[in-house]
């Protein structure tokens, strides 16, 4: 059998399928006697089958395919294995709403990522201090909460609500798998915003929630003030989290970088820039494995016409898109 890596921290990020989906997903497979959706890996390890994976070990003489995948790194992994299962299953609202934030969450983590990478040229490393420039002006004016909304027909309050929920969700998962599945599955008496609040609660307040959702008790965001909650005067019965010394630093700080960037706009020729800096990088690494692979490219006149179907097919495909995006 195939050495494939199962991550704990990959395979926990998707909420699990009930017992009731998993044998059918089985059943499926083994009537059809094939896996049909490739298991997907990065640098081996499984971003896309964990269920899949398991039915195979079930059964090893299924046959199946494997897909391997390039990310820049986990959070980008991270990103694609969510809008994968947000477009595939049956979600709850709840499933829905921890997968966005988690998008959220991974897109966020993974900015920049490819700047700590070895072997940049000053070439390289000039244009990605660019890109980087460019993509904080844009994340002023529109934010990565508002790039994932309109993937999906929200705001990106709702996106940023969102990730608040699924760290809530993490929090209680922290305490009891069980009782955090039950919240994704929507079978608990819980409010979302009461799991947001659990995001920025202490340990003692997560623990006792998490006791109440097992106990299938109503838990809303009222009855989960500790004593790092303070209240609104007059009567306001909203509430917020205290902040704490290193909170408020990076408050002030996060204000003080958008400031400085208030009156910097991202204009059309910042985007025409942007996208210049991607042709060329693109270009290069295309020409590249293109000149590096040339004897096979050129072995046969069935790989030529296969290597330029390729180009072409490609250039359709780009066509297509870019028409799309004008219409």
């Amino acid at each position: 059998m195939t050495n494939i890596i199962v991550d704990p921290e990959f395979a926990n990020k998707i909420p699990p399928l009930t017992d009731d989906e998993f044998r059918q997903l089985e059943e499926n497979i083994v009537a059809d006697g094939e896996v049909y959706e490739p298991i997907v890996t990065w640098n081996g390890v499984i971003v896309d089958g964990h269920n899949r994976w398991k039915i195979i070990q079930k059964h090893p003489g299924i046959p199946y395919k494997i897909r391997e995948m390039q990310f820049a790194d986990r959070w980008e992994a991270f990103e694609w294995m969510y809008r994968k299962q947000l477009g595939r299953r049956n979600l709850t609202d709840e499933q829905k709403a921890y997968m966005i934030g988690k998008m959220y969450e991974a897109r966020k983590k993974s900015v920049g990522a490819q700047e700590g990478h070895t072997g940049r040229n000053q070439h390289t490393s000039a244009n990605m201090d660019k890109m980087s420039e460019l993509a904080t002006r844009r994340e002023i004016k529109d934010g990565t909460s508002g790039e994932i909304g309109k993937e999906f027909g929200i705001d990106g309050k709702t996106v940023r609500r969102a990730e608040k929920f699924a760290q809530g969700v993490d929090k209680i998962r922290e305490v009891d798998q069980a009782a955090a599945d039950k919240v994704l599955a929507g079978k608990a008496n819980v409010t979302k915003t009461a799991v947001q609040a659990l995001s920025k609660a202490e340990p003692e307040a997560v623990k006792a929630a998490t006791e109440k959702i097992k106990a299938g008790e109503t838990i809303n965001a009222e009855n989960l003030r500790n004593p790092n909650r303070v209240t609104f005067p007059s009567g306001n019965k909203d509430w917020k989290t205290k902040p704490t010394a290193e909170e408020e630093q990076i408050a002030k700080r996060d204000e003080r970088v958008t400031n400085r960037h208030a009156e910097v706009e991202y204009t059309v020729e910042d985007l025409v820039e942007e996208l210049t800096i991607i042709q060329n990088d693109f270009f290069q690494k295309y020409l590249l494995a293109l000149d590096i692979h040339r004897d096979v490219a050129l072995d046969t006149a069935k790989g030529r016409r296969e290597v330029l179907g390729c180009i072409k097919e490609f250039e359709k495909k780009f066509n297509t898109e870019v028409k799309e995006i004008f219409k």
